[in-house]
């Protein structure tokens, strides 16, 4: 069932930010205050993906990636933001791998 929501979710939307993307397929407004100011937090850009319900986004779960390669690793940034009346409840999760880098090298 999961899979079938996430096919019939996913439409070619190509926007510059999550937030932007998320804006054009609709999702609830307290959420996309709350995935604008994680994106800003974060630093996000990269590749962006959202799923969102398909018929009426505003009032469904959606989930938001960002993922970006750098030159010694990759990042991964997901977020599910699920509204409730006023309320958006949020879920982040980030990954980052760096690549040949003693733990001192990162620390630095």
């Amino acid at each position: 069932m999961i899979t079938a929501f996430l096919a019939l979710s996913f439409s070619r939307i190509f926007a510059s930010t999550l937030a932007i993307e998320a804006e054009l397929r609709g999702i609830n407004s307290n959420c996309l205050t709350h995935l604008t100011q994680l994106e800003d937090y974060y630093g996000l850009n990269g590749l962006n993906i959202t799923f969102a319900h398909p018929a009426d986004p505003s009032n469904h779960p959606s989930l938001h990636t960002s993922s970006k390669k750098f030159k010694n690793g990759s990042s991964f940034f997901a977020t599910t933001l699920s509204p409730d009346s006023e309320f958006c409840y949020v879920s982040v999760n980030m990954l980052t791998v760096i690549n040949n880098q003693s733990c001192n090298d990162i620390a630095q």
